[in-house]
């Protein structure tokens, strides 16, 4: 189900020495997904989920940040995806999560207006096997105070979107800690 996307070998210049990676392509229409859906889409990659996945090793990043029309955004080599480095800076109801999309592609946020939200794929794949320095399981290049966000696939039992929690290391659509307030980080396809 998950492996519609292709892979190719990109060869990068990592300071003064050239590094071949692997240039991934993960899904980026929403869904409605099950929680085996997403299980098996874990396996699949080997994305870490402390609790599906522990073992999982996720994917072997390339990150580079970039300052556009002073907004700062990560981008992947690995998957081709631009993200906004800190996201929204304060809670969000998952109803409003794309009115603030939406306010962003009328702003043109760092130049650009196709953003969106997150696939579960997508925000699973920053998902890093253990916890950074900012005490969060994603790369210190992006804020820390973003560390649960929305994404745009819906759970088939109705209970809204699925979230991913940087700082449990996991996905869910319940919540029971911050009564279905997350935060969006925008992405968009390079």
């Amino acid at each position: 189900m998950f492996r519609t996307y292709y892979e190719q070998t990109k060869i990068v210049l990592t300071g003064k020495k050239k590094t071949r990676i692997a240039v991934i392509q993960l899904r980026k229409q929403a869904l409605t997904l099950t929680t085996k859906n997403i299980v098996d889409m874990i396996l699949e990659y080997d994305f870490f989920d402390a609790d599906k996945n522990p073992k999982g090793k996720g994917l072997l990043h390339l990150y580079d940040m970039h300052l556009i029309e002073k907004h700062k955004v990560v981008i992947d080599e690995t998957t081709k995806l631009m993200w906004q480095r800190s996201g929204m800076t304060y809670l969000i109801k998952d109803g409003k999560a794309n009115q603030c999309i939406k306010s962003l592609n009328r702003k043109c946020f760092a130049g650009y207006s196709d953003w969106r939200l997150p696939t579960l794929e997508e925000a699973m794949s920053l998902l890093e096997c253990q916890k950074k320095v900012n005490g969060l399981y994603i790369d210190p290049l992006f804020d820390k105070e973003q560390n649960w966000i929305w994404t745009a696939d819906l759970s088939e039992n109705g209970n809204g979107p699925w979230y991913v929690s940087f700082l449990r290391g996991i996905f869910g659509n319940i919540h029971l800690f911050n009564y279905g307030l997350d935060y969006v980080r925008a992405v968009r396809s390079l």
